[in-house]
């Protein structure tokens, strides 16, 4: 999941003026991780007890993959709706 910080560092000094770029970069971290652990925890749930979905175990290791497809999925949403685009040249 590295490669998104390209995106994360581009778009830093377009949402935050430069004595709040450590506060906001800190918070997203911190989110980043955060979200990590919950998922990292269900999926855990999820193979350790699979009898809990009704799931098979022929199903369940490739189960895992779709929630992590979808977490990233919901989460880049907010990217896409709520940061502004064609920020080329445009600093805060």
């Amino acid at each position: 999941m590295e490669e998104v910080l390209v995106f994360y560092n581009s778009f830093l000094p377009v949402i935050a003026v430069p004595d709040q770029q450590d506060k906001i970069s800190a918070r997203g971290y911190a989110m980043g991780y955060l979200g990590g652990v919950i998922l990292l925890i269900f999926n855990l749930i999820f193979v350790l007890f699979p009898g809990f979905f009704g799931i098979t175990m022929i199903l369940l290791h490739p189960g895992c993959f779709p929630h992590c497809f979808l977490m990233v999925d919901r989460f880049s949403q907010i990217t896409f709706l709520r940061l502004p685009k064609y920020t080329f040249g445009k600093r805060v």
